[in-house]
């Protein structure tokens, strides 16, 4: 079993800031423990911080063969754009 993280450790090795990764763990988002009196400082381990960047990996799309790349999407439908001017 590996030595846990302090905050500054798994921030340095996942790059984002000390506060960053504190807000993860206040949301529940990394799994952590707390260690010593009162609320204890927070301590990480490596597989928890590992299964933490596994489930935030972020897959592209697969794009359709002979699709057009849209370069906006429109947000209203277009009779409310037309109240506006908007003329396709």
């Amino acid at each position: 079993m590996s030595r846990p993280l302090t905050i500054r450790e798994a921030s340095e090795r996942i790059g984002l800031s000390e506060s960053a990764v504190r807000q993860l763990c206040q949301a529940g988002q990394l799994r952590h423990r707390r260690v010593g009196a009162r609320r204890g400082r927070i301590r990480i381990d490596e597989l928890d911080l590992q299964s933490y960047l596994d489930a935030a990996v972020v897959l592209p799309l697969p794009r359709e063969e002979g699709a057009e790349r849209r370069a906006w999407l429109p947000v209203a439908g277009y009779s409310v754009l037309r109240q506006y001017g908007y003329q396709p």
